[in-house]
């Protein structure tokens, strides 16, 4: 695989999970009336910011793909975006799974 390839898929993979990101904030904010009973959650907000985290760091590791022009090394930029991408990804999943059993247990 080249290096171009490499990039069209990880351009494609932050894609797919600024994608999942926006529908688990859709799912979040639609369903969260029903979780909370009315009431305000700070684990629902904490998942809605961490998911919104994790767009921003794909955003900025795509600006960092598209940017690229030869071959270079993987830029401080790109670094810290594939960082912030994975904490607010995982970090949002896991709020997200305490909001829910939360709400279960009340």
């Amino acid at each position: 695989m080249d290096e171009q390839d490499a990039l069209k898929m990880e351009f494609d993979y932050c894609k797919h999970i600024a994608t999942i990101s926006a529908g688990a904030i859709l799912v979040v904010v639609t369903f969260s009336e029903k979780f909370t009973k009315n009431d305000f959650s700070y684990t629902a907000a904490t998942a809605v910011f961490l998911f919104v985290v994790a767009i921003i760091g794909t955003i900025q590791v795509q600006m960092d793909i598209v940017d690229e022009r030869k071959l270079k090394p993987v830029t401080k930029f790109k670094q810290f975006g594939r960082r912030l991408t994975l904490f607010g990804f995982i970090g949002g999943f896991i709020a997200l799974l305490f909001n829910a059993f939360s709400a279960i247990a009340t």
